[in-house]
């Protein structure tokens, strides 16, 4: 291991009783791995002063919630922070690391988080928190509203985001919910570690154009652009609605008719055989 990182993962930490007296110790110190070590987070800040130099830090599996403290004056230089496993269940507990500076990676997979909010900005807004943030990871979670995903479009440099196993991608199938994210958020260009075309991201967003046309125009949408006033609670579903708008026009009334179809019309019919034995008797099945 480089010396200037460190990995204490699955030890038991005692922690110092005036940790700012270490420093000398763990000054150049940029990678440090603190996995089940029953740390909780007002210890591991009182401990971050002795690593000013930190830039990855990973403690995940630690049941670090609640998180109330800010890091205001530890971690300033840290670009990847991994909180896996921590049973965070409040976004507002993810808040109190969104002032870090430099913070380009946040990992936060496998903890209970039901939603996500940005309150200090308006659908068409950023938000002030993450400024640098690049990638979010936020497999196994909670997550159940279309709402908390179009959240994350506030985020000024959001370019990468993992998204699996959350109740919100049972509902519909995978391929469902990577064109709607794609077309959610603007500056995304690698969804689940697959890279975001420039032509997908042009279907998706013609396709989520057409998707939600009847509830743009019921909302108080108009394809006279100076009569168009779509709900503040369309805008808030829907925030990069308007600009796909402004790229592609509004969808033709017929692009939004979908042709209603009776089951019984879009079955096939299946012929079953075995090649290995051709006298036995040929299945004859339905199949849509």
């Amino acid at each position: 291991m480089s010396p200037f990182s460190c990995s204490n993962s699955e030890n038991r930490l005692v922690i110092p009783s005036e940790p700012a007296t270490l420093l000398p110790h763990f000054s150049s110190l940029q990678e440090l791995l603190l996995n089940r070590v029953s740390i909780s987070w007002e210890e591991l800040l009182d401990c971050a002063v002795m690593w000013p130099l930190l830039k990855k830090l990973v403690v995940c599996f630690n049941h670090l919630s609640p998180l109330k403290r800010e890091p205001k004056t530890c971690l300033q230089e840290l670009e990847l922070l991994n909180l896996e496993g921590n049973d965070i269940s409040s976004w507002d507990e993810v808040l109190t690391v969104g002032r870090l500076p430099k913070l380009q990676t946040l990992i936060l997979n496998a903890n209970k988080l039901p939603d996500i909010c940005f309150d200090d900005a308006s659908p068409r807004e950023r938000t002030r928190y993450f400024p640098q943030l690049k990638s979010i990871s936020l497999n196994y979670n909670e997550i159940t509203e279309w709402t908390s995903m179009s959240e994350l479009n506030k985020l000024e440099n959001l370019e990468e985001l993992f998204f699996k196993c959350n109740p919100l991608t049972k509902e519909v199938p995978q391929s469902d919910v990577r064109g709607k994210l794609i077309a959610k958020l603007r500056k995304l260009k690698k969804f689940n570690n697959s890279m975001v075309l420039r032509g997908e991201r042009r279907g998706a967003e013609i396709d989520y154009l057409k998707q939600n046309c009847k509830e743009w125009l019921e909302s108080g949408g108009s394809r006279d652009a100076n009569n168009s006033q779509p709900s503040e609670a369309f805008v808030t579903s829907h925030p990069t609605y308007e600009k796909l708008l402004e790229i592609y026009g509004a969808p033709e009334e017929s692009e939004t008719v979908v042709e209603a179809k009776d089951l019984k019309s879009t079955l096939i019919e299946v012929f079953i055989t075995c090649p290995q034995d051709p006298s036995k008797k040929q299945l004859k099945k339905k199949a849509t």
